[in-house]
């Protein structure tokens, strides 16, 4: 969205891109991480509406819009944190091995997010 988010403390929220007539045919990418300001963020509870989560992120960046981030799909195993540039989209995208535990068990996650840029809308 070509949006600023000014320099703060944010926590990081996913998100989906709404199935709504305003959003047809506007990304190929569905899944993203919404930035909300850590002062409205407070508990690591889910937020269930996605109106709420898309108003608190729109705080981020000072516009009717939620502050977000694009998750792409991990082409290969991730082995440790880096910055690429995608020259073809013009994205710098940060890669991460994120470790989790899904069922008891440890597990990594691969997310690369693209950090700067933005697709044409």
């Amino acid at each position: 969205r070509a949006q600023e988010i000014p320099a703060g403390v944010y926590t990081l929220r996913y998100g989906q891109q709404p199935e709504d007539g305003n959003h047809i045919g506007t990304s190929e990418i569905y899944d993203f991480l919404l930035a909300l300001p850590a002062k409205v963020d407070k508990s690591p509870l889910a937020i269930n509406f996605a109106d709420q989560l898309t108003s608190k992120s729109a705080e981020s960046a000072g516009s009717s819009h939620p502050a977000i981030f694009s998750l792409l799909p991990a082409e290969k195993k991730i082995k440790k944190a880096s910055l690429t540039h995608d020259e073809n989209h013009d994205f710098w995208i940060f890669n991460v091995a994120c470790p989790i535990k899904k069922g008891g068990k440890n597990a990594i996650v691969p997310l690369r997010v693209v950090v700067v840029g933005h697709a044409e809308e």
